[in-house]
């Protein structure tokens, strides 16, 4: 199951290794006995409150070392049981602390702090954690990342990253959405877009003969949309906003990835296997 958002703050001022009162933006959420983690990479007990924004904590707990912070790093805090072991990472070098919750499908990686942080399964798929905002996404849902690591379904404006959502989750839940790899990706079911159920025009014409774009419309987005489209061919007088970094994967087959055509209130309808490369919304207007 999807992991429990935990409460963020952030630190106002720099803290030294040494340093046990911690100044942040406001400290309501957090219990003294309870646990907060620092920037994702150091666990604090915390042992008093002062004030509405002053902390004081054991320093270096759940296997960590303590360390310096700058300021605005963030402080996450949560029940004492909301954290599971650290992990090395060897990338950065430095334990980082997970989450009790397991991902729902088991070859998901652990969940790692901090929000933001990526990780690979043993297929080299790569996933980044978010924050569902305000809705609830599915399984091969399109989302779009903002820069402060939350979730929503795809809509039509804007520019930024996007990924496919790995498990289900709810408002104020963090996910696994998948950033990288083979995945399977939701089409919106309404009459713009190539029908995946047309084999003449299916994912493997579109990927072997002509240029497929996956793009999501300008309208009919009162519900989300839930799905993305796509076009193939010529799209050079097509305005919109597209999805770079999204191929259909060449042995992609109608027969095996289509399902039945519905609103998308839940993970049915059309989808189709994709190859993620860090894909990303860009605003296409034809004559700029």
């Amino acid at each position: 199951m999807p992991a429990t958002a935990l409460t963020v703050t952030t630190l106002t001022n720099a803290i030294a290794v040494n340093q046990r009162t911690l100044a942040v933006a406001s400290n309501s959420s957090h219990t003294v006995g309870e646990y907060i983690v620092i920037g994702g990479s150091e666990a604090c007990l915390v042992q008093s409150k002062a004030s509405t924004t002053l902390i004081t904590v054991e320093r270096g707990q759940l296997g960590t070392k303590a360390r310096a912070h700058v300021a605005l790093a963030r402080v996450y805090g949560s029940s004492l049981s909301a954290f599971g072991p650290t992990q090395y990472e060897p990338h950065s070098g430095e334990q980082r602390v997970t989450l009790s919750d397991a991902p729902g499908k088991a070859d998901l990686p652990t969940y790692v702090m901090p929000l933001g942080a990526t990780k690979r399964d043993g297929f080299g798929n790569e996933f980044i954690l978010v924050d569902v905002d305000n809705e609830t996404v599915y399984t091969g849902t399109p989302v779009a990342i903002t820069t402060d690591f939350k979730a929503a379904r795809i809509g039509t404006t804007g520019r930024g990253y996007v990924g496919v959502a790995a498990e289900k989750g709810t408002s104020d839940q963090w996910i696994w959405v998948q950033i990288r790899g083979r995945c399977v990706v939701q089409l919106l079911g309404n009459t713009a877009g190539v029908s995946p159920s047309d084999d003449a025009n299916g994912p493997t014409t579109l990927s072997t003969t002509a240029q497929t774009k996956f793009w999501t419309p300008t309208t009919a987005t009162s519900t989300g949309p839930e799905g993305v489209r796509w076009t193939s061919g010529n799209v050079s007088t097509t305005s919109g906003f597209y999805i770079e970094g999204m191929t259909v994967a060449t042995d992609a087959s109608p027969s095996n990835d289509v399902s039945t055509v519905s609103t998308a209130t839940s993970h049915t309808g059309s989808q189709v296997s994709v190859v993620l490369n860090y894909p990303r919304l860009v605003h296409v207007n034809v004559g700029e």
